[in-house]
């Protein structure tokens, strides 16, 4: 028996909140511009945009952006590979 389970009550496949990977990727990439947003912006939210710990934060930022600027959200729709 999964956590999950006991949380919930519900078996993993009736789980009211699972998405298939088709549902998952319809978003095309719309959610990675905000993720790279709030990972930017963590630092000062946490109030440590001054310490060398917030460097990790805007590479992170900067790596998030250019994956999803490389990444092709509609190649499975199309049905190569």
């Amino acid at each position: 028996m999964g956590t999950g389970k006991q949380i919930t009550g519900l078996p993993r496949q009736t789980h009211p909140n699972r998405r298939s990977f088709g549902e998952a990727r319809q978003c095309g990439g719309t959610p990675h511009p905000g993720l790279a947003a709030v990972t930017a912006t963590l630092p000062r939210l946490m109030g440590f945009a001054n310490e060398p710990e917030a460097k990790v934060f805007g590479a992170l930022a900067l790596a998030e952006t250019v994956v999803a600027g490389i990444t092709d959200f509609k190649h499975y729709e199309r049905g190569v590979g």
